[in-house]
C-alpha cells in the first residue's frame, strides 16, 4: 500500500492513479510518504535566502495543487530578481496530481528568464511533464530515472471520464511535442514505462547528462 497526500487528506491505496475531488492524481511509487504536510513557504522570506540567491527551486515532494502554486510563485519571484540570470528547478518527484503540472509549465512560459530543470533522482508521471516542458536546458544525473504512463480512473462516472480524457490529452501532447518517444507508445499504456538517464536522452527528454549541478 502507498500513502498519498491529496488536498491535505491521506489516502492509502495501491500504486495506480486515482481521481479525487475532480483532480486526477498519480499515487506515489515511492514511499510511504509522510502523513504531515510541511509548513507553507513564505515567499518573501524565501527570496532572502541562499536558494533564491542562486536561482534555485527544489521540487522534491509529491505534486498537488498546493505544491504547484508554491513552485509557480517561486518561479515568478525569481523572474523579478535582476541578480538571477537563469532559474533552475531541481526535481526529485514521484508524481502527483496530473492536473497540477500545467500550472508550473505555464509559470515557466510566463517568465522572461529560461527555466532549467535538473533530475537529481526520480522524475515520474506528472513530474515528467514538467521536466520536458522546461523553457531552458533539461539536465539529468547519470543515476536518475524517468517514468511515464496513462492515468486511470478509480471512480467511474461520466464526469470523471471527461476530466480524465482532458488530462490524458494534455499529458500525452506535451510528451509528443517535447520528446521523441516512439510513436507506438501512444496512446500511453496504464503500465508504467521506466527510462534511465541515457534512455531519456536517447528519446529526447534530456538535453545533457551531468555529474554536478550545472
Amino acid at each position: 500500500m502507498i500513502c498519498l497526500s491529496t488536498d491535505r487528506t491521506i489516502a492509502c491505496m495501491l500504486p495506480w492513479i486515482m481521481l479525487l475531488g475532480g483532480c486526477v492524481a498519480y499515487t506515489g511509487l515511492e514511499g510511504p510518504l509522510a502523513s504531515v504536510r510541511r509548513p507553507a513557504t513564505d515567499i518573501v522570506t524565501w527570496q532572502r535566502g541562499p536558494e533564491a540567491a542562486k536561482g534555485l527551486i527544489f521540487f522534491c515532494e509529491q505534486l498537488d495543487s498546493i505544491v504547484a502554486a508554491e513552485i509557480a510563485a517561486k518561479i515568478v519571484a525569481l523572474d523579478l530578481m535582476p541578480e538571477v540570470q537563469r532559474i533552475r528547478l531541481i526535481i526529485n518527484c514521484p508524481g502527483g496530481e496530473v492536473s497540477s503540472w500545467r500550472m508550473i509549465s505555464n509559470a515557466m512560459c510566463m517568465t522572461e528568464k529560461p527555466v532549467d530543470v535538473i533530475n537529481v533522482g526520480n522524475c515520474y508521471s506528472a513530474a515528467c511533464a514538467i521536466f520536458v516542458a522546461a523553457t531552458g536546458k533539461r539536465y539529468a544525473f547519470p543515476n536518475s530515472h524517468f517514468m511515464v504512463h496513462r492515468p486511470q480512473m478509480l471512480f467511474d462516472s461520466p464526469e470523471h471520464r471527461q476530466a480524465l480524457d482532458f488530462e490524458v490529452r494534455a499529458f500525452e501532447q506535451v510528451l509528443q511535442t517535447k520528446t521523441s518517444l516512439p510513436a507506438d507508445w501512444f496512446p500511453l499504456a496504464i503500465r508504467p514505462r521506466y527510462l534511465d538517464a541515457r534512455q531519456a536522452m536517447q528519446y529526447g527528454l534530456v538535453d545533457q547528462i551531468v555529474e554536478r549541478l550545472p
